[in-house]
């Protein structure tokens, strides 16, 4: 169930790419896509591991360094 739900999600932005710009514009921005598709498996867990690093204390909570007023 799971591909047939998720299936469209995956072609809908390049689909709407095709509708909003110009046919000489499009591989510009087709490639700006899959760049940021691509790249966002590469660039997560250095982001994940950032906030790990910085943003969990020695206790394993997560610390609010002052975001929350309760």
């Amino acid at each position: 169930m799971s591909g047939f739900f998720g299936a469209p999600i995956e072609s809908l932005c390049e689909i709407s790419v095709t509708d909003i710009y110009f046919q000489h514009e499009r591989g510009t921005y087709i490639a700006l896509y899959a760049l940021l598709l691509a790249g966002s498996n590469f660039l997560a867990p250095i982001l994940a591991g950032f906030i790990a690093d910085s943003w969990v204390g020695q206790d394993g909570n997560i610390e609010d360094f002052g975001l929350t007023s309760f």
